[in-house]
């Protein structure tokens, strides 16, 4: 069959168009920057409000515009002066309890404190204790889907990401899987709005993690204002984003260090308002001592927001051009920043994975090398500071 010139035209004219938005859609995802962070999460302000009187309401999808919503975290304030006590409680949608949160103090009640994450498109709450002047305020949330819903730029040996999920991969894997934490946080753009974004973080002490430095902010904030307080306080650490059905979430407390060269930070962990107590954290990893691993390299991470995955049959593929970084080739995409990069045979962190390929502004692979921090450079960064060497004993190698 013969296909007349105005038939090849369209079709010409449909694939000229599709590569160029492509393009468009490819070059506003920063594809120049190698570290990246994932976008994550619909904010809504709502400004509900809650008294003695009007004490329940239910959020819902619909409240953030019909977003796609897998889960919802709900920012809460009250206007109440003192030691005046309240509970809240959070329900599912057919209302089990899903958690209770009982007043701590007048200051982080009137700053404003965020709930858990709660899986499913709806969520109660419900308020006991008010007086009738006293109010409680639904600030605003997030709406999160599944996964990250930006471009996927996949930094693979194939054109198919070879990752699969951590916990179907063996005991020895999923010992190495349960310190792995989905960092999520957020902070106010420029147009007012609160954005989010996530990124891959590893417990490296009983009550501390390690991640990136540039998932301490967005590309559109200032990088001095990274790991602000805003930042610190919006974030969520999930060492349960796995899938399963049970949760194990925490909050960012103090920052420890943060080094932009070495694009590395270490943050306190805190429990949430109503969360688990840090007691219940899993077993920090085990740090190399020595040089990286060349070969049998692995990678425990949250590409594209997605529950733990892992990265394996990978290994070092040359040096980096600076001595404290070094290349790999175990696949990555945005969001698996600051995931832990393990020596398979030993099972200790050799590397904290922090770039995908090299880019050009238009997003076309100048170099196929993902790129790690070395954990001797990063410890020794590290340790070198005193405060460091004595909140860190168990890092630092300093715990008597």
């Amino acid at each position: 069959m013969t296909i007349s010139w105005p038939f090849k035209f369209l079709a010409l004219t449909i694939i000229i168009t599709w590569i160029s938005v492509s393009s468009t859609v490819l070059a506003d995802n920063n594809c120049a920057n190698r570290e990246a962070t994932s976008s994550f999460g619909t904010w809504q302000r709502l400004g509900y409000v809650l008294s003695s009187e009007k004490n329940f309401k239910s959020v819902s999808e619909d409240d953030f515009q019909n977003a796609p919503t897998s889960s919802i975290r709900l920012q809460i304030k009250d206007n109440i002066t003192g030691s005046r006590s309240w509970v809240i409680f959070v329900r599912d949608d057919v209302g089990r309890p899903l958690s209770v949160i009982r007043r701590r103090s007048s200051v982080a009640a009137t700053k404003g404190f965020w709930t858990e994450r709660v899986r499913g498109n709806r969520v109660n709450i419900e308020v006991l204790g008010l007086k009738p002047t006293e109010e409680i305020t639904i600030v605003g949330g997030i709406a999160y889907p599944a996964e990250s819903n930006q471009v996927h730029l996949f930094s693979t040996k194939m054109p198919e990401p070879d990752w699969h999920e951590a916990y179907k991969s063996g005991d020895v894997i999923r010992k190495l899987a349960d310190p792995v934490a989905f960092f999520l946080t957020s902070g106010t753009s420029p147009n007012g709005e609160l954005e989010s974004w996530t990124c891959t973080s590893v417990l490296v002490e009983d009550d501390t993690i390690l991640t990136n430095w540039h998932c301490g902010g967005a590309k559109w904030l200032n990088s001095s204002l990274y790991w602000n307080s805003e930042v610190l306080s919006n974030c969520l650490l999930e060492f349960r984003w796995d899938g399963g059905t049970s949760s194990s979430q925490f909050g960012c407390g103090e920052l420890i260090i943060a080094d932009p060269v070495l694009d590395f930070a270490l943050v306190k962990i805190e429990p949430l308002a109503a969360g688990a107590p840090l007691n219940s954290l899993p077993i920090p990893v085990e740090i190399s001592v020595g040089n990286q691993a060349t070969s049998n390299l692995l990678v425990v991470h949250h590409a594209r927001s997605l529950a733990k995955n892992l990265s394996r049959n990978c290994a070092s593929v040359a040096e980096a051009d600076r001595p404290q970084f070094f290349f790999h080739n175990c696949d990555t995409d945005p969001g698996a920043s600051g995931a832990p990069v393990f020596d398979e045979r030993d099972g200790r962190v050799v590397g904290l994975h922090h770039a995908g390929f090299e880019r050009d502004k238009d997003c076309r692979i100048l170099a196929r090398n993902n790129e790690a921090v070395g954990m001797t450079s990063i410890k020794e960064a590290a340790c070198k500071v005193s405060v460091v060497r004595a909140k860190l004993p168990r890092l630092c190698g300093t715990k008597g």
